[in-house]
């Protein structure tokens, strides 16, 4: 038997109310086998090669102090002013990939659901789901309060686990490299809730379903579309492609709120980053779009990739699509022997929260 001791693991609650923390299971009080945090529980399986021990989770607590006065005659301090524990920082990598669950027929919202934690944490982002037979589709919506539990320690020991309440996503980073699995990166805001050391680990500490067993689809066959409507156009679809959704946070002294302070979404901005081949369709098309400054002018983009829900099938399949996308930056890039262009482009709407729709179809 492999002498394993590190572990590190998170899960993530839908919070009814700022201030207030959602339950969290404590070690060996989960769901799952034995007591195991498990999918029900809202458990989130990290991205090989990220985060700490390859995880995909990091985190950081700081201490907030106001200073004391220096003793006189001296450059000396004693302890300042304990104020509180903060989130430092907090982040999460995730594959993307399906349910992984077994079409039913007729097919039905069910099947595509993905598992609670990642859809809190979409909530977390902003983006909202709507359940549909056809596939879950996340939209633009205001962010949605998460608690997270942090649990680590040894296997041989008592673990550890932090409570962070008031969990909002300041950014959410999807990564489509072609030929290979793509990612999402979570970085998370919050505030610090409390501790503690209790609980013995299970046999099986964590029980992640199909966010273990499912493989992540490969970025391949995902017939890209933007631009000229003509069959030559994006032929070579994207070299590169990084979808990221900002959302800006004020706080605000509140001397009624935790901490005597509150937090509040300002803004939101939705961007994509990409390197497309120059040489087909129409050469000069992205000249012409950095020039408009009416929607109506706008080109969808799309794709998606995976295997897409079936009867019987295995559901893993995922697509992207931007309605009103505007050009707003370019620089010419060498790919290969061709042109290519490096775009950026920011997601705008027609109506209210439709700049975009990430589905799981």
């Amino acid at each position: 038997m492999a002498d394993i001791k590190f572990l590190l693991g998170v899960a993530f609650k839908d919070q009814a109310a700022r201030g207030t923390a959602t339950a969290m299971p404590a070690i060996g009080g989960g769901s799952g086998t034995a007591g195991a945090i498990n999918e029900a529980d809202g458990a989130v399986l990290g991205s090989d090669g990220q985060g700490v021990g390859d995880s995909g989770i990091s985190f950081s607590i700081g201490k907030n102090i106001t200073e004391k006065a220096v003793v006189s005659g001296s450059f000396t301090r004693n302890f300042g002013n304990f104020l509180g524990r903060t989130v430092e920082s907090f982040q999460v990598v995730t594959e993307i990939k399906g349910s992984g669950l077994t079409g039913s027929n007729p097919l039905a919202a069910a099947d595509f659901a993905i598992p609670l934690g990642l859809e809190v944490l979409y909530a977390a982002a902003g983006l909202q789901a709507v359940d549909l037979a056809s596939g879950q589709v996340f939209s633009p919506d205001p962010t949605a309060l998460a608690t997270a539990a942090i649990y680590f320690g040894n296997e041989a020991s008592n673990g550890g686990q932090i409570i962070i309440r008031d969990v909002e996503c300041q950014s959410a980073s999807f990564s489509f490299p072609p030929g290979e699995t793509g990612t999402i990166t979570w970085d998370l805001i919050g505030e610090f809730d409390s501790y503690n050391e209790t609980g013995s680990w299970p046999a099986t500490p964590f029980e992640y379903g199909n966010q273990a067993s499912l493989s992540a689809p490969v970025i391949e066959g995902a017939a890209f579309t933007w631009g000229p409507d003509t069959p030559a156009a994006r032929e070579i679809g994207f070299s590169t492609l990084e979808l990221t959704v900002s959302n800006e946070f004020e706080t605000v002294a509140s001397s009624n709120s935790a901490n005597g302070r509150t937090q509040r979404q300002t803004g939101r901005t939705i961007s994509c980053n990409a390197t497309i081949d120059a040489t087909s369709g129409e050469f000069l098309y992205e000249l012409d779009q950095i020039g408009s400054s009416n929607i109506s002018t706008a080109e969808a983009l799309s794709f998606s990739y995976g295997t897409p829900g079936t009867i019987g099938g295995t559901i893993n399949a995922f697509g992207v699509s931007m309605p009103d996308p505007e050009l707003v930056s370019i620089e010419p890039e060498r790919l290969g022997d061709s042109q290519a262009w490096s775009l950026e482009l920011v997601a705008r709407g027609a109506t209210i929260d439709s700049e975009i729709s990430l589905s799981y179809e």
